[in-house]
């Protein structure tokens, strides 16, 4: 079950690092 949930997490978190590429890489290039 944790297993799942960290998966589930992960999912969700890739999607919104997905969205905030922009963001972060111009912080990381900065």
């Amino acid at each position: 079950i944790h297993g799942q949930c960290a998966i589930i997490m992960f999912d969700v978190t890739a999607r919104l690092t997905y969205k905030n590429v922009p963001t972060w890489h111009r912080d990381l290039c900065r």
